[in-house]
This record gives structure tokens, C-alpha cells and sequence, in this order.
């Protein structure tokens, strides 16, 4: 966890020098993103994950390449994961938590007061969790550790927004590529196994608002 938010802190000082020097805006942006997580077919039975409503905040910055299009680079803090009501779980229904410091790059190209935005992303792992949202309660042990692959994440990602003066309002969508499920083997009655799954991709929806703090 520490090392995690080393990298972390070291990220965003990067980040913010970088774009001081060369961006031609820079700016805060915030929302909220519903989020899910894939799973086989053959597995809904095991794994019955609906979607959760998450946060999202941090900065991005614009660098042009052209008259109307660039690159988009972002730094959020974002939270992910999904709502588990599977028996799996040992009974309570449990939020699923994955929080990342996220770096999405992406290309812009701009028509009027619309962006269309198309990349992707890298997430570094701040914190996994498990909540059972019954008892109000963080849950520990075997099912918090084992499964649960908490590296480094990567998804593509692609959107549009609408800008007002110093306020956009964008809608994008986040596709995991990286399983956060791992090595988990199936077995039958007599202990044969039947299927080795790697697996739980995050789906995220984001909607956010941003506001312009500087500008060259």
C-alpha cells in the first residue's frame, strides 16, 4: 500500500510539471461512473455482479497538435468494481472495491463545442476492498486475499464532451482488458476440475464535469 501511494505521489508531481510546461489548458474535473465487472456465462451462477455507482476526481490537461485536434492526458482518482448478491460470497451482498490512481491518455478532436475523446488508460492499485453492505463492514481473510488480482490495471476508453466557456460536461466509457479475477479453478462433486478462470474485467461509465483553471 505504501509503495503503491509513493508511486502514486511521485505520479502526480510528474504530471503537474509536465503540463505546466507544456499544456495549453489545465484543469479539475469530477463525477460519478457506474461500474461492473465482466464474468462468463458459465459462471453467472458463481458470480452474480450487478452495477455499483462509484466516484471519480482529478486533473487533466490539453497538449494540441493541430488547430482542432491533441492529446488528453488525465490523472483521477477512481473507484471501481461491482455489487456481488451471489451465494459465492457467503450470504450479504458485498461491494466490491478497487480504487486506482488512473492515467488516461487520450486523442481529441474537436467540432465546434464538441470533443470526441478515444484512448486508454493505465490504473496503478491504491486500495482493494471487500464491504458487506448488510453489516456495515469491511471483510477480511481468504476471500479478501486470494482471488483478487490487485495489479496494475489497463482498459480503453472513449467519449465525447460538450463545452461551456470554462465548463464541459463529458460521458465516457472505460473497457477493462485486464482480469481482476485470477486462477480460480472449478471443480465438480468429486473434486475434478472443470473450468481455471481469469476473469472480472471492469466496465465503467463515467459522467463527469470539468472546469478550465488556466489557459494559454
Amino acid at each position: 500500500m505504501r509503495n503503491h501511494l509513493t508511486k502514486g505521489t511521485t505520479l502526480i508531481v510528474l504530471f503537474l510539471f509536465a503540463l505546466s510546461t507544456n499544456a495549453q489548458r489545465l484543469g479539475l474535473e469530477g463525477g460519478l461512473n457506474t461500474s461492473n465487472m465482466a464474468v462468463d456465462a458459465a459462471l453467472d451462477e458463481v458470480f452474480d455482479f450487478t452495477i455499483k455507482t462509484n466516484f471519480q476526481i482529478g486533473l487533466w490537461g490539453e497538449l494540441p497538435i493541430a488547430e482542432n485536434w491533441g492529446i488528453r492526458p488525465s490523472l483521477l482518482f477512481i473507484r471501481r468494481g461491482a455489487q456481488d448478491q451471489s451465494t459465492s460470497n457467503l450470504g450479504p451482498v458485498v461491494n466490491i472495491n478497487y480504487d486506482y490512481l488512473d492515467v488516461p491518455l487520450l486523442v481529441y478532436l474537436e467540432e465546434g463545442r464538441v470533443q470526441f475523446r478515444l484512448g486508454g488508460s493505465v490504473g496503478i492499485p491504491l486500495e482493494h476492498f471487500l464491504y458487506d453492505t448488510e453489516n456495515d463492514r469491511r471483510l477480511e481473510g481468504i476471500l479478501q486475499e486470494d482471488i483478487w488480482d490487485t495489479g496494475v490495471n489497463f482498459s480503453l476508453m472513449g467519449g465525447v464532451a460538450v463545452q461551456f466557456q470554462k465548463f464541459h460536461v463529458s460521458l465516457q466509457y472505460q473497457h477493462g482488458i485486464t482480469a481482476t479475477i485470477k486462477d480460480i479453478v472449478f471443480t465438480d462433486m468429486n473434486g475434478e476440475p472443470l473450468e481455471e478462470g481469469n476473469f472480472g474485467e471492469h466496465r465503467n461509465l463515467l459522467v463527469s464535469v470539468g472546469y478550465t483553471l488556466w489557459e494559454k
